[in-house]
């Protein structure tokens, strides 16, 4: 073999590698890709249970309200006539 050869040999070798690695890190890629959509799947899950949540909580506290309102309005007018 003669120095061209060789050179010619690994000039191919690394070539090889290096789309071994290519290779590899497009799968990488790709799976974390895959990953980040599957998390912001389960976080747009989580946010509309959040919103659900939130939705619940701010019609609980007009409900209560607007009974805390009657039940003062009631003692109000009962303290007047027992004065």
């Amino acid at each position: 073999m003669n120095q061209y050869s060789v050179a010619l040999l690994v000039c191919l070798g690394v070539i090889v590698v290096l789309a071994a690695l290519l290779y590899a890190a497009g799968r990488g890629y790709l799976s974390a890709l895959t990953g980040i959509g599957e998390l912001r799947g389960i976080m747009c899950q989580i946010l509309a249970h959040t919103q659900n949540a939130d939705l619940s909580l701010s019609q609980q506290r007009r409900v209560l309200y607007d009974a805390h309102k009657r039940l003062c309005a009631v003692t109000k007018g009962v303290e007047k006539s027992l004065s």
